[in-house]
């Protein structure tokens, strides 16, 4: 919307204001007039012919020439703009002719060139033809000629004109004192008054404009007029009515059927023309209505809490209830109106009492109770009925006679409502009574249950009833209740009146404004929709005969006019720009194309409406990305994060507080490209740099296999070597140690023989027999360990050789090999008086050779006697392991260091130790029952410390033992 005002001109998008001066251009001038060409060029004119016409295009102000000094210059009436073929028209209506801007080139046309009158009221136009209004007619300027139309008007002076966008075909006009149309070559006068209203002498911007339903808005820039074109009324407009000022200087009807007013003390706009409203300002007696009736045509009474408003042929006229008001009396709230047959009004003003209006003063009808009168109604044949807390009366020769009394249930009777076979339903706080011809039905809170607390009732479908009550609507059919749940409407609020217009419309009347249902759908209206209020009194909905829907509110009054039930639906919605990470991209037009690291988007859209500007909803949907509508709440953008590459297209609609979703607005089709890494050239690359890549791997790990092949050969190789050369190592230390044993322990012992054998025959006749004796136990003795030792070469040099033989079998490893080597070492034992101990049972079943480890346990129990001090002790046990047993052989002896049992089992080494009473030894033992042991495929160990003797363990395989009973 764009304003010419004193100080240059502004602009309102419904969301912010634009003032536009000489800051931004404009010369320091009062503009008046605005037009729009086809370019939508904006023109702005001062309100003088002094000043200098701008035009606002590209963001800019522009200038054009200013009128020649040689052309005179007179006071600006209108402009306007109109073509002649491609070129652009300046029309400048003035009070002396009519100025013409064309091709850079000013021109004036007077009476001398065609004009009925140089005096022009007013300019409009329809297509390219220029209507121009003058005290003497009114002529049509087009093609550089004028032409008169003929209208048979009451005066010739036509002050404005104008062309609905509705009604191309329709020219209203103003006189001094009349409205007409001129339509089908015809003039049809619509109304004249006695005195020249709408014309004085120092009025110079007369207008007229029609709101293309039934409303002619006229006047002047002092005086504003209001013409109901089906009442034929004419109104004053004034600031009463909540205009900033009394007069108008245009008036101008938007794309949404939104009237705006521009006067000398600013805007004025009317958003919703389907309300009228009325208040105290207007003449109302108060604002709050809470009692409506019409009494005849254009004849209406609104109740109040204090008085009565009468309003008739648009005037006001007021009842004020002091005059008939006591000290007693605290409560006179009109509660109701209804018609007897005799179209006389009735009302019940609650502790006032009931009573009738005659010629516009009440009648009360005394009662001797001081009685409450909320109800009041008539039925169908136009007896009052009154509903009080005391009982249902009716009125009888203008007395109130008791129908039923509050000990039957007609206690705090709230509304009274007669269906069309005039069956009586009461509504009360606790239920409803339905009363016909004397007969009571009940329908209490038992019945009811939520729906109990009732307020008001309306016939529906087949003679089902609609109750408005405390929890929502409900519908009674079958004598039973229900919650009223139609295809497209269901309502839980208070429902508090109900009022049938017509065979398809219910209204309902709420604490959170009023429902229309016309049973297609329905449309909740509130103050933000036009509505004076937002609680509906019980008693004001009517339908007068125009089928206007009056409604009382808390705050004021308001006549819907369904005829100005219009759809308001927004034109379009403008994506005004989208955001990315690297800005605002700037074109709009073409298909945007983002690369994939910008996969943020901010879409920024608005949608123009004047009627709420504050109510705009949208909804939202981003194709490719989004399944359903997105609700958007008011909010004008919006932000998508970590779209994937793919197509897109952003989709947004919108709607205002009353209207429908407008048309779905499109962006361009946007791009989010795939990585780099995956597009096609780069996978193809990719592809040929992995296959390069997959033969260098290959290429490399066959080299590193093949060195690997190679060095295992060799390493494989070299472990033969080894153990070759550690073979012939340890086959050379055997035989240095067998060398060393035949040079050394058996040449000593043979040399020791020799020469106590020479000893004994060269003396043999002087020896005693005692020394014989002890020379042969020595020889003997000697002899005894030669063989031993003998036998232990043989048998190591067996194993050397591989030449020894093993047989494995399952034996009691007590008696096979303990008890056998127990018994030969006793008599060793005995000479040291040591104690041999035995744990072992003669239930240990293990599997082995039995002649290796009876020659290991001998060998280790040789050793154990041999470096246990006398008296000491020796201990053979046994640990049973997974599969293997564990048998040790434990001494107290002297035990050994650390060093000495790491070289106990190595063949090169000397291990050879004097026992401690001087016994000798090879140290080929041990070495011996290792080699044995490993035979075997088991092994030994030792733990020892000097002077706490010694363990040596060994283990070997068991089995289960024999089960002799089964044999």
């Amino acid at each position: 919307m764009w304003f010419a005002t004193e100080t240059g001109v502004s602009f309102y998008n419904a969301m912010e204001w634009k003032n536009y001066s000489t800051v931004d251009g404009l010369p320091d001038e009062e503009y008046f007039f605005l037009g729009q060409d086809k370019q939508n060029i904006i023109w702005a004119v001062p309100d003088n012919m002094r000043g200098q016409i701008a035009f606002f295009k590209d963001r800019t102000w522009n200038l054009i020439d200013r009128i020649p000094d040689n052309i005179s210059k007179n006071t600006l009436t209108s402009f306007e703009i109109i073509y002649e073929g491609n070129n652009i028209i300046l029309c400048l209506g003035t009070l002396n002719g009519l100025y013409l801007y064309k091709n850079n080139r000013w021109r004036v046309l007077t009476s001398e060139n065609g004009l009925p009158d140089n005096r022009i009221n007013s300019l409009c136009r329809l297509n390219n033809k220029l209507f121009v209004c003058t005290g003497k007619g009114i002529s049509i300027y087009s093609n550089g000629q004028f032409n008169e139309l003929k209208i048979n008007s009451p005066t010739k002076r036509i002050l404005a004109a104008h062309i609905s966008a509705k009604d191309n075909n329709i020219l209203w006009l103003m006189g001094d004192n009349w409205i007409g149309r001129y339509i089908n070559q015809s003039f049809e006068l619509l109304y004249k008054d006695s005195r020249n209203i709408f014309n004085h002498s120092y009025k110079r911007h007369g207008f007229i404009t029609y709101d293309n339903v039934e409303r002619i808005f006229c006047g002047n820039e002092y005086e504003m007029y209001l013409f109901d074109l089906k009442k034929k009324r004419l109104s004053l407009l004034t600031q009463d009515n909540g205009f900033a000022t009394n007069g108008c200087t245009k008036a101008y009807l938007d794309s949404e059927n939104n009237l705006w007013f521009t006067t000398y003390r600013g805007i004025d706009k009317i958003s919703n023309q389907r309300f009228r409203n009325y208040y105290k300002a207007n003449g109302l007696f108060e604002n709050e209505v809470s009692a409506i009736i019409e009494v005849n045509k254009d004849h209406y009474l609104f109740g109040h809490n204090n008085g009565i408003t009468i309003y008739r042929d648009g005037n006001f006229k007021t009842i004020d209830f002091q005059k008939y008001i006591s000290d007693s009396i605290k409560n006179f709230r009109v509660m109701g109106f209804c018609k007897d047959a005799n179209n006389t009004v009735w009302l019940a003003s609650s502790q006032l009492g009931v009573g009738y209006i005659i010629n516009d003063r009440i009648k009360w009808i005394k009662y001797k109770t001081s009685a409450r009168f909320d109800a009041i109604a008539s039925d169908n044949d136009g007896t009052v009925w009154i509903g009080s807390d005391y009982g249902l009366y009716k009125i009888e020769n203008n007395k109130m006679i008791l129908v039923a009394s509050g000990n039957q249930g007609f206690k705090i009777i709230r509304k009274l409502y007669f269906d069309k076979n005039n069956i009586l339903y009461v509504s009360l706080k606790n239920g409803f009574i339905k009363y016909s011809n004397g007969k009571i039905i009940k329908y209490d809170e038992r019945k009811l249950k939520s729906a109990s607390n009732v307020y008001s009732i309306c016939d529906y479908e087949n003679s089902t009833k609609l109750i408005g009550t405390k929890n929502g609507l409900f519908i009674l059919y079958n004598d039973s209740i229900h919650i009223f749940n139609s295809e497209n409407f269901k309502n839980n609020k208070k429902v508090y009146a109900i009022e049938r217009s017509n065979e398809k419309t219910y209204w309902f009347g709420t604490n959170d404004g009023v429902i229309k249902w016309d049973k297609k759908g329905s449309v909740n209206y509130g103050i933000e929709n036009g509505l004076t209020g937002r609680e509906i009194n019980r008693s004001s909905i009517i339908t007068d005969s125009y089928g206007n829907t009056w409604i009382g509110t808390d705050r004021g009054l308001s006549c819907y006019s369904p005829d100005y039930e219009r759809n308001d639906s927004i034109r379009n919605v403008t994506i005004e720009k989208i955001e990315n990470s690297n800005g605002v991209i700037t074109d709009l037009n073409n298909e945007v194309n983002l690369p994939s690291p910008l996969n943020e988007l901010v879409f920024h859209f608005r949608a123009v409406s004047f009627i709420n500007e504050e109510a705009i909803e949208y909804k939202v949907m981003l194709h490719g990305f989004d399944s359903n509508w997105i609700n958007n709440g008011h909010n004008t953008f919006i932000r998508y994060t970590n779209l994937k590459p793919g197509n897109y297209r952003f989709a947004v609609k919108a709607r205002n507080i009353s209207g429908n979703w407008s048309k779905i607005s499109y962006s361009q089709i946007i791009i989010v490209n795939k990585q780099f890494f995956l597009q096609w050239w780069f996978m193809v690359l990719a592809i040929l740099f992995l296959t390069f890549l997959i033969y260098l791997i290959y290429n490399y790990r066959f080299q590193i296999k093949y060195s690997s092949q190679l060095e295992k050969e060799v390493e494989l190789r070299t472990d033969k070597l080894k153990k070759s050369q550690y073979e012939l190592e340890q086959s050379n230390l055997a035989k240095d140690k067998f060398f060393s044993i035949i040079a050394h322990d058996l040449k000593s012992p043979f040399q020791g023989l020799l020469g106590l054998i020479n000893y004994m025959s060269s003396k043999y006749n002087e020896l005693r027999e005692d020394d014989i004796k002890e020379y042969l136990m020595i020889i003997k003795d000697a002899t005894t360990k030669l063989l031993e030792l003998i036998v232990q070469l043989l048998e190591w040099s067996r194993i050397q050789t591989g030449n020894m033989e093993f047989n494995p079998k399952d034996f009691s490893f007590c008696d096979e090999v303990i008890i056998p080597s127990v018994s030969l070492l006793k008599v060793n034992a005995d000479a040291k008086e040591i104690t041999i101990e035995n744990k072992i049972s003669d239930k240990l079943f293990v599997r082995a050779d039995v002649n290796s480890y009876r020659l290991i346990v001998d060998n280790l129990l040789s050793n154990a006697i041999k470096f246990t001090e006398t008296g000491g002790k020796i201990s053979i046990d046994v640990i049973e392991t997974d599969g293997y047993y564990e048998i040790s052989i434990t001494d107290s002896g002297i035990g050994m260091q650390r060093s000495k049992i790491d070289k106990l089992f190595l063949v090169g080494e000397n291990a050879s130790t004097i026992g401690t009473v001087g016994e000798i030894g090879t140290g080929l033992g041990l070495i011996l029952c290792k080699e044995l042991l490993e035979k075997n495929g088991n092994k030994i160990s030792v733990i020892s410390e000097p002077g706490k003797g010694s363990t040596f363990t060994f283990t070997i395989e068991k089995v289960k033992p024999i089960k002799l009973e089964n044999l």
